[in-house]
């Protein structure tokens, strides 16, 4: 977990979304706990999960409301 890195937030998001993609593992939410139970989502808490994945978007919010959104797909 790392404080706001301002120019490089997106990279290191798109970086973290292309590993899950490479290695077909999801990375867990840090720091969730207690998921609302009227919250039908399947929340990756309990740890890294191995899974299929074909397609990943990664998005980036940034101070000023700049976004930026990025599609991967695993070759």
């Amino acid at each position: 977990i790392y404080g706001h890195t301002f120019g490089m937030a997106g990279i290191i998001n798109v970086a973290a979304t292309s590993l899950m993609l490479h290695h077909q593992r999801l990375a867990p939410t840090a720091n969730h706990v207690t998921p609302d139970p009227e919250c039908d989502y399947d929340h990756v808490a309990e740890g890294p999960r191995d899974t299929e994945i074909d397609l990943a978007v990664s998005l980036s919010f940034a101070f000023g409301s700049q976004t930026s959104v990025m599609a991967l797909e695993h070759a």
